[in-house]
């Protein structure tokens, strides 16, 4: 008779137990419900890459560069931060000024009117030519070439096709 197990002692354990095992059931499917939504918000890598295309940032940075000599004195500052190549930057950088002539040059000190893409061609899937042209607003034109580089999974402007490709 000694050896018969007496449920009223044990119950406080078997209670105890029991908390627990429904406690850890309850994590478990908490982190089950927690690690398959994030599994659903997690990107792939073809998902981070930007769906914004060469020739759309060709376009934003001749606007940009444009409203620069209408006044807009950020639209500099966010075509270089945010549009060109680390490569292009570091050119930038070593020669004081040549971002704002190569505005000038480029947008005949703010007389743009449009940039009509003529052409873009994928280089592999890091690199890119989009070719264009100009439109003025005494109605001349200048076609040119614009080298392109894919950064983070951005395009950007790049210095020449294959130069600034590491």
């Amino acid at each position: 008779m000694e050896n018969k197990i007496n449920l009223t002692k044990q119950l406080p354990l078997i209670t105890t137990v029991l908390v627990c095992l429904i406690g850890f059931s309850v994590l478990v499917a908490e982190l089950i419900v927690h690690f398959s939504a994030n599994r659903k918000k997690a990107k792939t890598a073809l998902e981070m890459v930007s769906t914004v295309e060469p020739k759309q940032v060709l376009k934003t940075v001749y606007q940009n560069a444009n409203n620069y000599f209408l006044g807009d004195s950020v639209a500099r500052l966010h075509s270089m931060t945010v549009h060109c190549s680390k490569p292009l930057v570091q050119v930038f950088d070593k020669t004081p000024g040549i971002m704002e002539y190569t505005f000038a040059r480029e947008t005949r000190n703010g007389q743009l009117r449009n940039v009509d893409i003529i052409s873009q061609e994928f280089k592999g899937t890091d690199s890119a030519i989009v070719n264009a042209r100009a439109l003025y607003k005494d109605g001349s034109t200048k076609d040119f070439k614009q080298y392109f580089i894919r950064e983070s999974g951005k395009w950007k402007l790049g210095l020449k096709y294959g130069y600034d490709i590491k």
